[in-house]
Order: structure tokens, then sequence, then C-alpha cells
């Protein structure tokens, strides 16, 4: 899936789904044996990925957490944390991607290497409450353009939601596991493309649409 978006207005220049059909197939009447082809595609053409398929955002989602830490009165982007490879929290390592770890790095250097380590660390001194809230108002956990096409609102997970979805508590591994885009987390490309737009628009409610 390709989701791409005008900054200036939201007007969105291409949403891709792969695999497709051909579209002029069902101008006149649709031909039995190629509905049933296309019904029966294990690839599931008919399903829009870019506004209904839902994926663990991943590491684009630190700068969320990077985001949040920003009204912590103590959040000091310049101050050095050091990864050698690990994070260990309780009797639990939680890994970075890279193996060696990335030496002492700042939050800027944390984001051009995306060290997973890092962001488990802020996370915890962040909160889910936090992260959350400033998701939603950056563009997650909300569908867009379903007026026009079945769209999905992803998930944006908080302790309430877990506590009401599976009756259990949040936990800070939770937590940790959230702060790189994983465990619960869910978004679709188009809500990532929205995002990232509001983002580099120094945080303008940027709001997709398919009209002029």
């Amino acid at each position: 899936s390709i989701a791409v978006m005008n900054l200036a207005n939201g007007e969105i220049l291409s949403l891709v789904s792969r695999p497709t059909f051909n579209s002029n197939d069902f101008v006149n009447e649709l031909e039995k044996n190629k509905w049933e082809k296309i019904k029966k595609d294990t690839g599931k053409p008919l399903f829009h990925r870019s506004s209904m398929g839902t994926y663990p955002p991943g590491s684009i989602f630190k700068l969320i957490v990077v985001i949040a830490a920003f009204e912590l009165q103590d959040f000091d982007p310049n101050k050095k944390f050091f990864c050698n490879g690990g994070y260990q929290f309780g009797d639990q390592v939680f890994h970075c991607w890279n193996e060696k770890g990335h030496g002492f790095i700042n939050c800027e250097d944390a984001i051009s290497m995306s060290c997973d380590c890092y962001f488990y660390d802020l996370s915890l001194k962040v909160g889910i409450d936090k992260i959350s809230k400033v998701a939603n108002l950056f563009g997650l956990g909300k569908p867009y353009l379903d007026d026009i096409y079945a769209s999905s609102p992803g998930l944006i997970p908080t302790k309430k939601w877990k506590k009401k979805k599976y009756n259990q508590a949040w936990t800070k591994s939770d937590t940790i596991v959230a702060s790189i885009g994983q465990g619960f987390a869910l978004a679709t490309p188009l809500q990532l493309a929205v995002m990232i737009g509001r983002i580099a628009t120094d945080g303008k409610e940027i709001n997709p649409t398919i009209l002029k």
C-alpha cells in the first residue's frame, strides 16, 4: 500500500492497494468467471489496504513518543542514554535491533538510528496515557474517508481499553513494547500518512480528502 497526500490541503494524490483488480471489469455486467476469480483470490484484491488494512506501525511510532516526552518538564533531548543492545526491566530483557548497541546517544541520535532501547526507557518516563493522547492528536485511532471508502480506525491502546478487552491491568512491559510501535497498536497506511503530515507541518490538523 502507498498513501500520498498533499500537506498544503490534505488532498489525496494516491491511494495504492495491491493486489488489485481491473476496474474496467465492473463497468458493464461482470462476467461470472471473473467475479469468481476475484472472490477466490487469496490476495483479497477487494480489500483496500490503504484505508482498511491495520498493521503494527513499527518504529515510525517512536516519533509520537518523543513528542509526548516534550510535555514532561524534566525531559532533556540532549541528555545521553547508553544503549548496550538490551534493556533490562525486572527479569525481562528487551532487545534493540542493533545487538551490539548504539553506545551513548541523545534524542536526535536515537531517532536517526531508530534505537529501540532509548525509547524503551523514554516511554516509561512518559507513560502510556500521554503517548496515547498524543497519538490521537496526530491522527491515529480514527477512520478517514469513511464517507467514501470502508475505513478502519485502527487501535491506539490505553489502560482502559486493555481492562475492557482482556480484563487485565496495563503493565509497564506493555508500554515498553508500545514505544516501538509493536504490541497492541494498529494503524492504516492512510493514518500514518496523516500522522507524518501533522508532524511535518508542526502540528497542523491536516485531514485527508478525496474531493476538491
